[in-house]
């Protein structure tokens, strides 16, 4: 049993920083848009 909460605990922990990656990523987007946009 407790193994499987530490795998459960791992999971999250895998998804919170595959989401963050994911968010990091798209405010770079927004950024370089907006610069883009600043540009013009």
């Amino acid at each position: 049993a407790l193994q499987n909460v530490v795998v459960f605990a791992g999971n999250i922990a895998v998804t919170i920083g595959i989401m963050e990656n994911v968010l990091t990523a798209e405010n770079k987007t927004l950024n370089m848009i907006g610069v883009k946009a600043a540009n013009n």
